[in-house]
């Protein structure tokens, strides 16, 4: 029976076309994608920001400041230009989210009519997060005839870059769809589960790196593991009472997108903004972590965007606010940790 299984779902695999897609941005999650969907059998084309990034990823065959010891195929195309987009079947925006929109202005002009984008980054938006929190809510205005999915999950580039076993959830309001998309990118070492929930997977990749960041704070600090189990599931609690507030479905914080994603991040050093939070907890100051770093905390900004949305809804959201305050109020990892501690509060669990 699962032999059978298998040999139907290679028989679909056949049936789906091949597309051209162009994954913009080579950074780790960007290139580890196009590696995914080049052995899902498409044409893939990997388009760095800088014409020399290019040049390096063609000389040397890797990618060695995001992924270095994984060889680049000789098939995957890169190509800084941004004509490369004009045969377009597909755009997978994986560039850093605060960017991403200044990206999609510069390459608007080069991209086919309605060519569906899949967004990856993983943040809110800083500059209008009450009226356009996320990347899918400013194509909708801006870019209204290009659908917009969003890709999520509890995924490690390098490990997706090395065909490791990994799944994801792809989401669109539009079940037919959505379903249509994953099936065609599918492969056996990257799976992805439709969803129809597009607000509530965006929503849930986007703030689970602020509460890395406090989960990391919380190992750096020694308080065990008893404190990082319960401090993860009242992270889960909070995100859930907010994005349930902003339109998502409940199910899927319990999903891939949600705990999946939000278990794999808080307790794995690999994690950026986890780890972080750890550097944070040895009482190092934000300017001298980032000063080290090659790679985005998404967490540092979206923490900024996501107080904005607390406050409008007049939610309690104790963690997201310690993360805020230690991050863009310049309160010690200390007084903000002793404040969560004391704090004299008897709740039932579910609220």
């Amino acid at each position: 029976m699962i032999i059978m299984r298998y040999i139907v779902r290679i028989l679909k695999m056949k049936r789906v076309r091949m597309k051209r897609i162009v994954v913009v941005g080579a950074g780790a999650f960007g290139t580890a994608l196009a590696l995914a969907f080049l052995r899902a059998g498409h044409h893939v084309t990997l388009k760095p920001r800088r014409a020399e990034q290019a040049d390096e990823l063609n000389l040397v065959g890797e990618n060695k400041h995001y992924l270095p010891g994984v060889p680049l195929p000789k098939n995957l195309v890169i190509d800084a230009k941004h004509t490369c987009l004009t045969t377009a079947d597909l755009v997978v925006l994986a560039t850093p989210v605060q960017q991403t929109t200044t990206i999609l202005s510069e390459i608007s002009i080069f991209l086919p009519a309605r060519v569906p984008f899949i967004v990856v980054a993983k943040g809110i938006l800083t500059e209008n997060p009450l009226q356009t929190p996320f990347i899918s809510d400013w194509i909708a205005q801006n870019m209204p005839d290009h659908p917009v999915f969003v890709l999520s999950g509890p995924n490690f580039a390098g490990e997706i870059a090395r065909c490791l076993p990994a799944a994801a959830t792809l989401a669109h309001p539009d079940a037919n769809l959505v379903k249509e998309m994953a099936e065609s990118l599918w492969h056996t070492h990257f799976r992805l589960y439709p969803s129809t929930d597009r607000r509530g997977v965006e929503f849930c990749g986007a703030v689970k790196n602020v509460y890395a960041i406090a989960c990391g704070i919380c190992v750096g600090l020694n308080l065990g593991q008893n404190a990082l189990a319960t401090l993860v599931t009242r992270s889960l609690a909070e995100i859930k009472r907010l994005g349930v507030a902003m339109g998502a479905h409940p199910d899927t914080f319990l999903g891939l997108s949600g705990v999946g994603d939000l278990m794999l991040t808080c307790t794995s050093t690999q994690s950026r903004n986890m780890s972080l939070g750890i550097e944070l907890a040895k009482g190092r100051s934000l300017n001298e972590i980032l000063a080290e770093r090659k790679t985005v905390a998404e967490g540092i900004a979206t923490s900024k965007a996501l107080n904005e949305l607390i406050i409008a809804k007049a939610l309690p959201m104790r963690v997201a606010n310690a993360v805020y305050q230690i991050l863009h109020k310049g309160d010690s990892v200390g007084s903000v940790i002793s404040d969560l501690l004391s704090r004299h509060e008897v709740r039932f669990e579910a609220a």
